[in-house]
């Protein structure tokens, strides 16, 4: 009966998915992640080199896209996710509250279906990205404990570790719930002592995975991050200190571990601020229902409500003040708690039938969390989701035949309508980071008829300008040069762009040659498409388009600025405030204008 109820889910959660897998990237990190899970490349710090061996075995199916083919193996670990969630659920139910086998199926089941209506959890349920790989590698740490927990094995602990350290090399967020988990299995202080050696050489082994790293660094890989070449270029990109160390004062601060946001401000209002979003993800039925489980669950076995507590709390404290998509974890420890609060309170309760009380109060919670209406048009969502693709084509339709192209590391939009779909493969692709600073990253040459014409040059300096005056100086008498349009150009051009009188960018090093940035012209016209299109998206995700609208629109603003352009700023933000009760009119948007319109106020002769 077990097996029955727990692989009926299985296989039902993987139909749907399959059916309803996107053809093409989500925006964030998705179309970085199909390009590293297709051609084992190397993503950015610290390099996911476990997602991207993994993944790459699903894009050798034959059939699809290669960004379906990724988004494949993460809805499939999603499915396993759901599977891991009814798992733990049955395991306490059954070992730890002595509940029957059938009764804790149910409850099992309950709590996948809880977890599979979580708006965030779908969210990841159809990209590429590696908050689920992060949450099953934390389920079967779990497991393990909780196996030893009950049968002293301490093969469980040995091979733990080995999973620890492997999963490492997906996300690093897992060190932290593994540190909050060490004191309790310090509890069993002498088995401790008999694994600890033996553990930290599985450890270790596990590890080994970011040998990878090195290894593909010396293929010729269509994005290469990394370009580890010496040790201490891998120490630099597996610790992201190379890029703490390029980046401004200003951005080092914007871009610390979150966990550093609960000692800087108002604990408070932190906490304040996560729990609404927490909410907006679930609802408070379940959360406290999920309360009454995290304080009842002690009693009856407290190291496994505590080895729960140290992985929820864990993945919050990494990811606090971030978005609700990493947060997979938490919502996988709330809706393994939920139905533990319910038998724990039936129990108490007594007289009453478990298998009763347990169905009734399910269709109670599915008909509180989420419509069957809601929840189908939320697995649909993604079916035909193609925004991002119809993006990355528009960043490089336009440009002329054999243009080079310098792109910056952001969500490697371009990369992907080049090297995935194979769009415009005619272009240079020319990686910003590998000019500015050739210390730190892969070297760049240019070749004409299999001349050398360009090769950049290290030297002592941490950026290296001459390369870019050079490149200007060797490519622009041939061709125009063109920057991909991202938001984050002023952080390597601050000080040497220019804007011209149609709000162009171009770059003016030296005596180099006028390079105009025709494609940035078009960036406005495609924040007006966006600000047209953002409603019309499906509602799973019009949240998330809608900050990434707005985050894109105040960051061109804050170019603009920075280049003296404060009209042109304006101009920006206010496409977004035509009308001023459409959803892309954010408050910080509407805040934005009104700082804007008092600085073009202010300004001499206004």
């Amino acid at each position: 009966m077990r097996k029955f109820y727990l692989f009926t889910l299985l296989f039902l959660a993987w139909i749907i998915v399959a059916f309803n897998l996107a053809p093409a990237p989500y925006w964030r990190d998705s179309a970085e992640f199909v390009i590293t899970g297709a051609f084992l490349d190397i993503a950015h710090p610290a390099g996911y080199p476990l997602l991207s061996q993994l993944s790459n075995m699903f894009a050798l199916l034959p059939f699809g896209t290669l960004a379906f083919r990724v988004n494949a193996f993460c809805g499939f670990v999603g499915v396993l996710v759901l599977f891991g969630t009814a798992y733990i659920t049955y395991r306490i139910c059954v070992y730890d509250l002595k509940l029957g086998e059938k009764d804790a199926c149910l409850a099992g089941v309950l709590s996948a279906v809880l977890l599979a209506l979580v708006p965030a959890f779908i969210r990841q349920l159809f990209q590429a990205e590696a908050y689920l790989l992060n949450t099953l590698s934390l389920q079967a740490l779990f497991v393990l404990y909780h196996r030893y927990l009950h049968d002293s094995d301490l093969r469980h602990l040995l091979l733990a570790a080995f999973i620890a350290g492997l999963s490492l090399g997906n996300h690093v967020s897992i060190a932290l719930s593994c540190a909050l988990m060490l004191p309790i299995m310090l509890y069993s202080f002498n088995d401790f002592k008999k694994v600890v050696l033996p553990g930290i050489l599985l450890f270790t082994l596990g590890l080994g995975v970011y040998a990878y790293i090195p290894v593909r660094a010396d293929s010729n890989l269509p994005l290469n991050t990394g370009a580890v070449s010496t040790f201490d270029r891998f120490i630099d990109q597996v610790t992201a200190s190379r890029d703490f160390t390029i980046r401004s004062s200003v951005a080092s601060t914007e871009k610390r571990p979150p966990a550093f946001h609960l000692f800087r401000g108002d604990l408070f209002s932190v906490v304040k601020k996560d729990f609404n979003q927490l909410l907006s993800e679930t609802n408070l039925l379940a959360i406290v229902l999920a309360g009454i489980g995290l304080v009842s669950l002690p009693f009856f076995k407290a190291r496994a409500a505590f080895a729960l507590l140290a992985v929820g709390l864990g993945n919050w404290i990494f990811f606090t003040e971030w978005m609700s998509d990493p947060w997979i974890p938490l919502f996988m420890i709330v809706s393994i708690l939920v139905p533990i609060g319910l038998v724990i309170q039936v129990q108490r309760a007594g007289g009453q039938s478990l298998t009763k009380a347990l169905v009734i109060s399910s269709y109670i919670l599915l008909a509180i969390v989420s419509c069957f209406e809601q929840a189908y048009a939320n697995y649909t969502a993604f079916r035909d989701y193609d925004y991002t693709e119809i993006e990355a084509r528009n960043r490089v339709r336009d440009l002329p035949y054999n243009s080079p192209y310098i792109i910056e590391p952001s969500a490697y939009l371009s990369e992907y309508a080049y090297y995935i779909e194979g769009y415009r493969d005619d272009l240079l692709l020319t990686y910003l980071p590998d000019l500015f600073y050739p210390g730190l990253f892969e070297p760049f040459s240019v070749y004409q008829n299999d001349d050398l014409i360009f090769k950049t040059i290290t030297g002592d300096e941490l950026t290296n300008i001459g390369n870019i005056d050079r490149f200007i100086g060797v490519i622009a008498p041939q061709r125009e040069i063109y920057f991909e349009p991202i938001p984050f150009l002023i952080k390597y051009l601050k000080g040497i762009v220019r804007v011209d009188q149609f709000g162009g960018i171009y770059i003016q090093q030296g005596q180099s040659s006028y390079i105009e940035r025709a494609g940035t012209k078009s960036q406005l016209f495609h924040i007006q498409e966006l600000a047209n299109h953002g409603v019309s998206v499906p509602s799973i995700i019009e949240n998330d388009e809608l900050s990434r609208l707005d985050l894109m629109a105040s960051l061109y603003a804050n170019l603009w600025t920075e280049i003296g352009d404060l009209n042109l700023a304006h101009h920006t933000l206010q496409l977004l405030c035509k009308d001023a009760s459409s959803p892309t009119c954010t408050g910080s948007i509407r805040h934005n204008l009104n700082v804007y319109q008092q600085l073009l106020n202010d300004k001499p002769g206004a």
